[in-house]
């Protein structure tokens, strides 16, 4: 019988598409385990020709599809395996406590694949938390080396750190507060502020009225004015109070009109 020109292992074997599972075990057994054909003939209670038609088949196509595909995956496992084996290694002189450029230097790794395998390792050591906190701080490590020095020049303990952090957290919190507060009370001086200019448009406003109303009145009552300088005086004071719709007193109304009558030959008329 004819020896297997490709490399056959166990996991070639079971990726083999090619294969049905009974050839697979049949190949495992001679080839793997070396099993004599006879033995694996009555393991499957076949004749030994049988078996060794079978075993001939099962090879060529084992091995037509390991020149197409079996080949590019063998490789992928070389490397797999090579990489475990490094990956071993370096696990081993982490525990004997070598630095991460020694490991680097000796096992000719870079500087990326090195801290891959050493929080690797962490986490096989079962300090999940460490490894996580490493990450998260590793490009600012040096400022927490430098607060814990302090920590040590200070003689500050872990719990008032803890308690100190409290406090600023409640300080922004109480500054958050002082922040609406203030935009509340902006607000509120804002209106404040429209209400003022709005009220003084109204006194100026009231001002000149009152200077208007007195010329006008002072003309009306004047005994010194003509008849129609009276009129005119009254005419304009109607006109302006009912232009700025404001109550028209009764005196200038003339007798021979009720106030409905005068008021509605005014909207009529302005």
């Amino acid at each position: 019988m004819k020896r297997p020109k490709s490399t056959i292992n166990a996991t070639l074997l079971e990726t083999c598409p090619k294969l049905t599972s009974y050839q697979k075990d049949v190949l495992k057994l001679r080839f793997l385990e070396e099993k004599p054909v006879d033995e694996i003939a009555r393991h499957f209670k076949k004749t030994k020709g049988t078996i060794s038609s079978q075993i001939g088949r099962g090879l060529e196509e084992y091995e037509g599809w390991f020149k197409s595909e079996g080949k590019a995956l063998q490789n992928e496992i070389r490397k797999e395996e090579k990489t475990e084996e490094i990956s071993s290694k370096a696990y081993k002189m982490f525990d004997k406590g070598e630095t991460l450029v020694q490991v680097a230097i000796e096992l000719g790794l870079r500087a990326g694949a090195v801290q891959e395998m050493f929080e690797e390792y962490w986490e096989l050591k079962g300090m999940y938390d460490l490894c996580r906190s490493y990450n998260e701080i590793k490009d600012n490590l040096w400022i927490y080396l430098k607060l814990y020095e302090r920590m040590q020049d200070e003689g500050i303990t872990t719990s008032e750190i803890t308690s100190i952090l409290n406090n600023i957290k409640n300080l922004r919190e109480e500054v958050k507060k002082l922040e609406e507060r203030k935009k509340i009370t902006e607000d509120l001086c804002e209106k404040m502020d429209k209400k003022v200019d709005s009220l003084m448009k109204e006194i100026d406003w009231l001002k000149g009225y009152n200077r208007y109303a007195n010329d006008c009145f002072t003309l009306f009552h004047n005994k010194n004015a003509t008849p129609s300088e009276k009129i005119e005086a009254q005419i304009r004071i109607i006109k302006y109070l009912h232009t700025h719709k404001l109550e028209i007193p009764d005196i200038l109304i003339p007798p021979c009109f009720t106030r409905r009558e005068f008021m509605e030959i005014l909207n009529m008329k302005y």
